[in-house]
């Protein structure tokens, strides 16, 4: 009771206590501004993995270098934002829709579309979709032969660029033309996805021998000759297959006729930038990847 007494005392005195006639008041920081979402560029797509049709589901190769093929286009095309291939490939088979997928890439377009491969006859279709509102804004079907597959590269491309009214360099969108044998072009694919899996030597085996193939039937195919040499130094550094030497060699000379052939070629200099690190030449090597 004592100490109940004690306390309400203090209460009590407290209460009668006078409030001071002003409060200091505490500084209020500045509200921070927002920022909000980041800004997602009008002129930017993202080319997803067109979808095999085709009875054969081994055509999914050519499928997927079809994309890859439009995705290297685009991105040379200057004022225009591309996602690289493995953001784009990243939702293959995934799920989710086409807003889900533009939010993730940063983009304001998806270009999709289906590969139907029947022998030598194709079946294209394509479509160009604004993320916003799901609303097509170009789509096309093309039936053509195998021998006009760049034609139609050519094609879709400068129907995207004409679509998103993309400022060009010399107004001109570039050429789908890396080989003059479309056999060349579809083992150059082949090669390609199965290096995409490769797990084990035999597989990059069958890599490098479809490129060689292919650079048989065109020695002028750059792209393939960047790939292989590449590739080589790949097999030799993580199983060890073949002469050091000898492999430097090759993979060299590789690079040497990609670059020869096309010297912007970004695949030929990434890969003479790995065979001048192999030497420990590492400004020659900078130079090149810069």
């Amino acid at each position: 009771l004592a100490i109940a007494g004690f306390a309400i005392d203090r209460l009590w005195v407290t209460s009668k206590r006078v409030a001071p006639t002003s409060v200091p008041t505490a500084a209020v920081p500045a509200p921070m501004p927002d920022l909000g979402a980041p800004t997602i560029p009008e002129k930017s797509v993202a080319v997803l993995p067109f979808v095999n049709m085709s009875e054969d589901k081994n055509n999914e190769y050519f499928s997927d270098g079809l994309s890859e093929e439009l995705i290297d286009m685009l991105t040379k095309i200057p004022d225009l934002r591309v996602p690289a291939r493995t953001s784009s490939f990243y939702f293959k088979g995934k799920q989710t829709t086409v807003a889900d997928i533009a939010k993730a890439l940063s983009v304001s377009h998806v270009l999709e579309g289906s590969v139907r491969k029947s022998g030598n006859h194709l079946r294209i279709a394509a479509q160009l979709i604004r993320a916003d509102n799901g609303y097509h804004l170009w789509s096309e079907t093309y039936d053509r032969q195998l021998d006009d597959i760049f034609k139609v590269q050519d094609e879709i491309a400068a129907a995207v660029v004409t679509a998103l009214k993309v400022s060009l360099l010399q107004g001109e969108t570039p050429r789908a033309t890396p080989t003059s044998s479309t056999e060349a072009y579809t083992l150059y694919l082949q090669a390609l996805a199965i290096a995409t899996n490769a797990a084990q030597q035999v597989d990059l085996e069958r890599v490098i021998d479809h490129l060689q193939r292919a650079l048989k039937l065109d020695p002028k195919f750059a792209r393939a000759w960047a790939a292989l040499a590449g590739w080589r130094v790949y097999n030799y550094e993580y199983f060890t297959s073949g002469d050091y030497q000898q492999v430097l060699a090759e993979a060299r000379y590789a690079a040497e006729q990609a670059l020869k052939l096309d010297p912007k070629l970004s695949d030929a200099h990434f890969a003479m930038a790995t065979i001048l690190s192999l030497e420990w030449n590492w400004k020659a090597a900078e130079a090149e990847i810069n």
